[in-house]
């Protein structure tokens, strides 16, 4: 028996309307993929390792441990001066809020700029009032 046949046996009649299309088992492999595996918010990622505080009767090795572990969730590139700027400006910026849920709301929205975090925060905060 084929990989292919394998997995569409322990698939649900709803799961496999997600496949019935792909011809191979790397077909069918990325289209489960794509349609229910975890998107990784790198703002939000980066929003949980930037306000990380340590936690009372934790270690400086424990407190250590714990970013580490969130910078896995962060999706690191090569950048330029100006935009490692930038995110590090929207970054502070989002942590600095006095407002918690506009604190709480700004990185659901991944792939946010300074630009937009601005935006939104504002009629964010003009809503609240």
């Amino acid at each position: 028996m084929n990989k292919k046949w394998i997995i569409v046996s322990y698939l649900s009649p709803e799961t496999y309307l997600y496949i019935e299309g792909a011809d191979s088992y790397d077909d069918i492999a990325t289209s489960l993929r794509q349609n229910f595996a975890k998107r990784n918010n790198n703002v939000y990622a980066r929003h949980l390792l930037v306000s990380r505080r340590q936690a009372a009767g934790e270690s400086i090795s424990e407190d250590l441990q714990v970013p580490r572990n969130l910078a896995k969730d962060c999706t690191f590139s090569v950048l330029t001066a100006n935009q490692h700027r930038d995110e590090l400006i929207r970054d502070a910026f989002i942590n600095g809020l006095s407002s918690s849920s506009i604190r709480q709301r700004l990185p659901e929205s991944d792939g946010l700029d300074i630009t937009r975090a601005h935006e939104l925060g504002d009629s964010l905060d003009r809503a609240h009032r």
